[in-house]
């Protein structure tokens, strides 16, 4: 992928613009795409002293690394491994028998840790690899920070090969590829996978290594993270707004069903338990109902007034 990475930007235009007229779909979807797998490259290679242990998630993994849905996501899920951040034994929020005080205290502490690993550890290292490939900035090629609203979050700002006017008009897909991370997920089960940009698949001769590895999140974790946020949004109170997008997880979780990874997890009602639980203590709400996250009582389905919202 570096040996695209660095060809002139109208060559690196010409390669999108076919990958996107033989595809059907837009030249700025075959160029994010190519950022994305790049991206997670330079991160799935940075040497393990670092920065914590990282999985991909969410997604854009169902996408890039199980092929099981067919939608573009322009940002990157990525928890890292809470116990490389120092969060096992007594300082688990998760620890058998821990009050709900001390395990809500540990979780605002994660958080802050986290914070500070990206800013300290992650950016510098992440940044490092990339000048290593595409050299400094000296023109605003591209840059990398932290997302102004919210310090989890890092914006890459690739560099553009294609016209400002076919960005226009696409709001979701912007010229940056957004790294969201943190540590309230759980890691587990994970596995290895290979990525590969659409522009890899449809003209190999133009790549060396089209390939990465990365740690990727359980399919069949997935479908029960993406069952049970469905199942607190059917709970959503009245007067609280359905969030942006959110659409996009009825979508991935009708595709799982169709997918071997989907139906193996629909049968695993054990995970669902564990899923449940694990969002019980991470990620709290008044009206999620994560103890009626089981069979029988689990809904997926959206109330009527709010099937307009989506």
């Amino acid at each position: 992928m570096d040996k695209v990475a660095l060809l002139p930007a109208s060559d690196r235009a010409a390669l999108f613009g076919e990958t996107g007229a033989g595809r059907g779909v837009a030249n700025t979807i075959i160029e994010k795409d190519f950022w994305v797998c790049w991206t997670l490259k330079r991160l799935f290679d940075l040497l393990e002293d670092a920065a914590a242990s990282l999985v991909f998630k969410g997604g854009t993994s169902l996408s890039k690394a199980f092929g099981i849905i067919h939608r573009f996501s322009e940002d990157i899920d990525l928890s890292f491994d809470r116990a490389d951040l120092g969060y096992t034994g007594d300082r688990d929020p998760e620890k058998e028998g821990i009050s709900r005080k001390k395990s809500g205290q540990l979780i605002d502490d994660l958080v802050g840790d986290v914070e500070k690993h990206i800013a300290d550890r992650l950016l510098p290292a992440l940044r490092a690899a990339i000048v290593q490939e595409l050299g400094e900035p000296h023109h605003d090629e591209w840059s990398l920070v932290i997302d102004e609203a919210d310090a989890q979050t890092l914006n890459f700002h690739y560099p553009v090969t294609l016209r400002t006017a076919e960005y226009q008009g696409m709001a979701y897909i912007t010229p940056r590829v957004k790294l969201e991370l943190g540590a309230r997920g759980d890691p587990w089960p994970a596995e290895k996978k290979l990525i590969r940009p659409y522009a890899a698949d449809d003209f190999p001769d133009f790549f060396e290594d089209p390939d990465t590895t990365v740690t990727v999140l359980s399919a069949r974790r997935t479908f029960w993270e993406k069952a049970t946020a469905l199942h607190t949004e059917a709970h959503r109170p009245a007067e609280s707004a359905t969030p942006q997008y959110f659409s996009r997880h009825y979508y991935d979780l009708a595709m799982m069903l169709d997918s071997v990874e989907g139906k193996a997890a629909a049968a695993d009602l054990e995970l669902l338990a564990t899923v449940a639980k694990h969002k019980a203590t991470f990620f709290r709400s008044g009206w999620a109902n994560y103890d009626t996250a089981r069979p029988g009582t689990l809904r997926l389905m959206p109330s009527e007034a709010r099937i307009n919202d989506l």
